[in-house]
């Protein structure tokens, strides 16, 4: 069974960690944690055991693409224009990106990003999306709108996210912990 847990106490130094990654998407969601974290809610559904001493280490508990991809699409669907961004630190531009449906490939600032209106993929499609952009050391996913979204176009996203990130309202940001085996949530950012 899944249990939503508050690890707030151990998340400061957790996001300062895994986001010290030098591309644009970790540095505005960085900043955006710094900014904000006092206000937000931070939690996992990673087992925890009395050993638990920071959100890095991992406890041989994997639980976290099946969970991930169904909480996405249950909890973060808020509206036809919620978007989910996923950073990819494997791959560059040049690279030969296999293709998942509904799932759209931007270049931002020399850094792979993959992005999927929440509404149109499939959880099977997700958990490939997050298996795919997963390694053991960072994962980064955005949730959020932009401000001047009308429809869900394609096009309009793309040319916000490499011309106007900024303008992204981030709701939830989820990070991986645990070495790769779970994990970390901040939202009502």
């Amino acid at each position: 069974m899944v249990i939503k847990k508050d690890v707030k106490v151990m998340a400061r130094q957790h996001f300062r960690s895994s986001l010290d990654f030098q591309n644009s998407l970790c540095r505005v969601l960085s900043q955006l944690l710094e900014e904000k974290f006092e206000n937000c809610n931070v939690f996992t559904f990673h087992e925890l055991t009395d050993d638990t001493r920071n959100l890095e280490e991992g406890n041989g508990t994997p639980n976290g693409t099946d969970y991930l991809a169904q909480y996405i699409k249950n909890m973060c669907n808020k509206n036809a224009y919620s978007i989910a961004v996923f950073d990819d630190v494997i791959s560059l531009p040049g690279d030969s990106i296999p293709e998942i449906d509904k799932v759209h490939t931007v270049i931002f600032d020399d850094h792979i990003l993959h992005w999927c209106f929440i509404e149109e993929i499939s959880t099977l499609n997700l958990k490939k999306l997050i298996w795919g952009t997963s390694v053991s050391w960072h994962f980064a996913c955005a949730i959020g709108t932009f401000t001047r979204q009308k429809q869900q176009d394609a096009d309009n996203v793309k040319n916000q996210i490499t011309n106007n990130f900024l303008s992204f309202n981030v709701e939830e940001v989820i990070l991986g912990g645990f070495d790769g085996e779970g994990f970390v949530h901040f939202n009502s950012l």
